[in-house]
């Protein structure tokens, strides 16, 4: 069975050091995105996480992808409710 992608809840955080201070070049974003296993496959941010790191735009790889929150909650606000 092959999977077509991961998204990663909170990614933000695996920006961070032990110390939780941001990383300018997570070690682990480029281990995850150049894995032979993981070539071909849609990687996909939620490009922030609990501590206010909000990363949108400029998030570390060149492979990921991200998840927009503030645009999706846009969205929603233009939907009618339903009841």
């Amino acid at each position: 069975m092959h999977v077509d992608g991961f998204r990663f809840d909170l990614a933000s955080i695996l920006a961070r050091d032990s110390s939780g201070q941001r990383m300018s070049n997570p070690p682990v974003l480029w281990d995850i995105e150049s894995d032979p296993a993981l070539a071909g496959t849609k990687i996909i941010a939620e490009a922030w996480d609990a501590a206010g790191l909000y990363q949108v735009r400029s998030f570390v790889g060149d492979s990921w992808r991200e998840w927009n929150g503030r645009f999706r909650d846009d969205c929603k606000q233009l939907l009618p409710r339903r009841r």
